[in-house]
Formats: C-alpha cells, structure tokens, sequence
C-alpha cells in the first residue's frame, strides 16, 4: 500500500470479547510482510470495535491508498460506522454512520465504481434491511431497500455482460439473538455429555440389557 513495491499485512484488533489474561487493543495495524515490523506511522489507535476484514482501494484518485473498515460504536448494540483512513498518512478521511441510524452486522465493506464515474464507491449493507451505497468521500450517495436481513458481504460483479455491475447479496431469514444462541450451544453441550457418558458406561448397559 505505499508503493514500495513489496506486500503488508492490514488488520484491525479489537477490545471487544477480550477477557483476562489476554491484552487487547482497537488498533488498524499495517506491518511489512517480510518482517512482521509495523510499518511508519502504524498502528492507528481508533475509537470504535472493529473485527472485520479492512478494504483497501483509491477511493480518490490521489496517489494514496485508502484503508476502509466497519466499526461498531459499543459492545452492547449495533450502531456501526464506516471509516476511511489514507494508507500513507493514516489520517481519518471519512467517518460515515448515517446520522446514527447505521446499524451494521460485523461484515466487511465492498469497493466497486457503481456509478462510472471513475470513483470507486463503498457498499456496506446493515440489519435494517438496507443496502447503503456511499461516495468516494464517505458521504451516502443512496440506499437501496431489501425484502430481508444480509447476512454477509454481497458479491459485486457484471453478470450479464452490459458493463453494469450486478449486486448479490444473501438474505438471512432467520436471525439468532446471543441470548438464543448461548442456550442452543448449553443444550448441545448437555446432549454431547450425556452422550458421552451414555458411551463410557456402554458395556454396563449391555450386560444389562442381556439379562
């Protein structure tokens, strides 16, 4: 990402689900493939929790790449935020959150020119059933409305050769809060150990059943 014509390692760490003795931090790191040393001016300490794969693109035709990340705001919701950072500098170029209404699942953003103007565009679908398409500068350029949850990052690509770009994406018809997914994993737990110990204790049941 800063042309030196060899590859970094770009990624976020998070404080979120980081229990002791671990220490954690909400940091965007960027570190030199080889040597696994930071790279200058790296990491970048951000305020928000991001555990997603960054995007990385010219999202302004400059001679600078942009990193692009989604960030939740808290550990106890969704309200969620795009942020732009310029690769050489690290500087925070964009900063989007739609007014406080971005409510975003942990999915990583696309990059693709949507509207043939040159400029790449970011898209980053959330819980609301919205697809929201943004500028190059981080600003909403409009959403788009679904008939269901996306559940991961949507495919981009032109699928019947108009030299228009097609948008996949998947729609979650079932959504398991962490309330509902904690008591599902505690029953498989009490089913697999009961299981095993059904098995531990199987030659005892046979002589048993033989009598």
């Amino acid at each position: 990402i800063d042309r030196d014509n060899k590859y970094e390692l770009i990624y976020t760490t998070s404080t979120y689900g980081c229990n002791a003795p671990k220490t954690c931090y909400d940091k965007l790191y960027v570190l030199d493939a080889e040597t696994c040393n930071d790279e200058s001016g790296w990491p970048k300490t951000i305020s928000y929790y991001s555990r997603t794969t960054p995007a990385i693109a010219n999202l302004d035709s400059d001679t600078n790449l942009e990193i692009v990340i989604s960030a939740r705001d808290s550990t106890s919701g969704y309200d969620s935020r795009i942020l732009c950072y310029d690769a050489n500098t690290g500087n925070e170029d964009c900063n989007y959150n739609d007014g406080g209404d971005l409510e975003a699942y942990e999915i990583s953003p696309d990059i693709f020119d949507v509207d043939g103007d040159g400029d790449y565009n970011i898209i980053i679908p959330d819980k609301n059933y919205e697809l929201h398409i943004l500028d190059n500068d981080g600003a909403q350029l409009y959403t788009v409305m679904l008939d269901g949850i996306i559940g991961s990052a949507p495919a981009v690509g032109d699928l019947d050769g108009d030299f228009v770009a097609e948008i996949a994406a998947l729609e979650k018809t079932i959504i398991l809060q962490e309330e509902e997914l904690k008591e599902k994993k505690k029953k498989q737990k009490e089913f697999y150990g009961a299981f095993k110990n059904l098995f531990k204790h199987r030659d005892v049941l046979n002589e048993e059943l033989q009598k």
